[in-house]
């Protein structure tokens, strides 16, 4: 380090003291990604990405259209496979999601942990979104998601 950027440095810590200047929004913002370790943000975005990939390929995408292997008493709220998956209803999610986990294949069925973890990259992109009204598609406990009356 040379002499004048030590100087710097004793002046402006004589000036600011021990608190840095605030940062803007795009530094904070990036600051909190780096946050988030590399490979969860690759594996939501690997997640979503299967996903994106399986909505758009799929035939039908009109859930009044679907078939279904249950009950579900409340098929015209349902959305449509047409809407992006973090702006689905509690009771969308389900059906699709259901149906994306009965669907998706990488030329063999993937194990179930395999499954789980693209579960939970989506649901990672969901709250990232959506923030704190979002829901938690793996919480028994959240009731929009849990308390479905199909």
């Amino acid at each position: 380090m040379s002499k004048f950027r030590r100087l710097y440095d004793l002046e402006m810590a004589a000036t600011h003291g021990r608190f840095r200047d605030p940062k803007s929004v795009e530094e904070e913002s990036s600051w909190l990604e780096e946050t988030v370790p590399k490979n969860t943000r690759y594996n939501t975005k690997w997640a979503v990405k299967i996903f994106d990939e399986w909505q758009k390929s799929r035939g039908n995408k009109v859930a009044k259209n679907e078939s279904f292997g249950f009950e579900c008493k409340r098929l015209d709220s349902l959305q449509d496979l047409t809407v992006d998956v973090h702006d689905m209803s509690a009771e969308s999610l389900n059906i699709w999601l259901t149906k994306f986990v009965g669907e998706v294949v990488n030329r063999e069925r993937y194990p179930p942990r395999t499954l789980y973890m693209i579960i939970c990259g989506i649901n990672r992109h969901i709250q990232n979104i959506n923030g704190e009204d979002s829901f938690n598609i793996l919480a028994k406990g959240d009731y929009r998601f849990v308390n479905c009356d199909w």
